[in-house]
């Protein structure tokens, strides 16, 4: 019997019994990311709430597993959830965080953004889990 998902055609769906298991297995290893009816995001370790820009480490005690992300920091945490895997370019980062007639050195304050970013997700540039640096392309 052929396999009616073709997203999973690589698993093996032997039997009736196995197939919700093993597709159940698929998704929730293969899809990094999950939105929730309630505004908010799950991925990795944290879940980010779109209504309050709060952000909570799921594996954290609750007294220190909350953090708002300032505007700029929760817009391009924003922007890399949305993608899920996609680039985010500079420039689209400066669109988003600055309107056009703004002065400011952007690829400092996108550097600095990043970093904080970066921090508050405990990742780093060199060995990242979450936010990849694609050297003068963007992010993902």
């Amino acid at each position: 019997m052929p396999n009616s998902f073709d997203c999973c055609s690589q698993l093996d769906f032997d039997n009736s019994e196995s197939h919700w298991y093993s597709f159940l297995l698929y998704i929730l290893f293969a899809v990094p990311m999950y939105t929730l009816s309630s505004g908010r995001i799950l991925f990795g370790a944290f879940e980010l709430d779109l209504s309050t820009g709060e952000l909570r480490s799921i594996e954290a005690p609750d007294s220190i597993n909350k953090v708002i992300l300032r505007e700029q920091v929760f817009q391009v945490l924003r922007m890399l959830l949305e993608r899920e895997g996609k680039i985010v370019t500079r420039e689209e980062i400066k669109g988003r965080l600055w309107p056009n007639d703004t002065v400011v050195g952007f690829d400092h304050s996108i550097n600095a953004t990043i970093n904080t970013l970066r921090r508050t997700l405990r990742d780093s540039a060199a060995d990242p889990r979450y936010i990849e640096t694609l050297a003068r392309r963007g992010y993902r």
